[in-house]
């Protein structure tokens, strides 16, 4: 049995125990973390009707011989809660036990001492090794994941002498953690406006639909078809962009649709993606080439951009947004700035009657 797997297992039945004597249907826990280490797993067990997300960060060593922050927050239903809350430990490989009784876990906080007495369960390994979990034995909220998240600096040390750091790359994958955790309405940040709706302009079409298997929502805002076709007959040239979002699922894209006489968006491709949000300039590698074809007097193309729930949470809130695909450079004009903020709107209305249900 390979060490990976032995490790799954362990964490699997160590927060089975752990959470169990609060809540006795549990999904599989730990495995998927290890499995993705250094990534957020989200997953909804149909059987047990039961969501969980979870987070393994290797602080210190190698697999074989190290210490591997995790994070596990389970949830019924597949729409996060307002009060979710996350179990936090350190999860301990190595050739023999050593936490017995000196396993206490001090964080630094941008300096401040956080200090956990943990519960400690050990298991054997088939291959000598042995794995020790100490869960911290109380929940977090969001909140207090979010000054861990946020820190300047996170230091941390297990008994007298295994000193570990999170670095700053391991703190925005906890980051995204929390925001998933926190789910769509409080992680995006949505407020619309009950005194003064904004209406979908008539070159913009919208559309809210919900997914077959998950029954969550997601939104399409594009360009009307018909309006393009009639400026490529003319051969008006257009740009545009149209977003499709699943903020439940922290899955967000935008389609920059390119109307010209000739195909450019494969011009500096390579070069990636730039969005400018009032003054913030964000650079995102890469982008794809997903339809070209020609209408009318013009080839039009559309360029597919995977941003990030904090991207589109600042997107929806700017008043002067450029797209720039390689070459390509598009400085939204007032209808699809207005589009945008309807878009808005809408899953602002959805979040606020989910906390309503709530």
């Amino acid at each position: 049995m390979t060490t990976k797997i032995s490790l799954a297992l362990f964490l699997t039945l160590a927060f089975g125990q752990i959470i169990a004597s609060q809540d006795a249907g549990l999904p599989p826990l730990g495995a998927d973390a290890i499995e993705h280490l250094g990534s957020v797993v989200s997953k909804y067990d149909k059987f047990t009707d039961k969501s969980k997300l979870e987070l393994a960060l290797q602080v210190k060593g190698t697999f074989l011989n190290g210490v591997f922050f995790t994070a596990v927050c389970v949830y019924s239903g597949q729409v996060v809660p307002t009060n979710a809350k996350v179990v936090l430990g350190l999860a301990v490989v190595g050739d023999e036990y050593r936490y017995e009784k000196n396993n206490k876990i001090i964080f630094l906080v941008d300096g401040e001492r956080q200090v956990y007495d943990p519960q400690r369960f050990p298991l054997p390994m088939s291959n000598g090794k042995g794995l020790e979990l100490l869960l911290i034995p109380r929940e977090f909220s969001a909140g207090e994941l979010v000054a861990l998240a946020g820190a300047r600096r996170l230091e941390g040390r297990l008994g007298s002498y295994d000193e570990f750091e999170i670095g700053s790359a391991q703190r925005a994958t906890l980051k995204e953690f929390v925001d998933k955790m926190r789910g769509a309405s409080e992680a995006l940040g949505y407020t619309p406006s009950v005194n003064s709706p904004i209406e979908l302009p008539s070159n913009f079409r919208y559309r809210r639909e919900l997914g077959e298997q998950t029954g969550l929502p997601f939104y399409t805002l594009m360009p009307d078809e018909d309006a393009m076709a009639a400026d490529a007959e003319k051969g008006n040239v257009f740009q545009a962009l149209g977003v499709m979002a699943q903020p439940t699922a922290n899955k967000f894209g935008l389609a920059l649709i390119n109307a010209q006489t000739q195909y450019q968006l494969h011009i500096n491709q390579s070069k990636g993606a730039y969005l400018t949000l009032g003054k913030e300039l964000i650079h995102i590698p890469e982008y794809q080439i997903l339809l070209r074809k020609e209408i009318g007097k013009l080839k039009m193309e559309t360029a597919a951009i995977t941003i990030s729930n904090e991207m589109f949470s600042k997107l929806l809130k700017s008043d002067q947004i450029t797209v720039q695909c390689g070459s390509v450079i598009y400085e939204l004009d007032q209808d699809n700035i207005d589009a945008l903020k309807y878009l808005a709107q809408q899953i602002g209305k959805d979040a606020k009657s989910l906390k309503t249900i709530r």
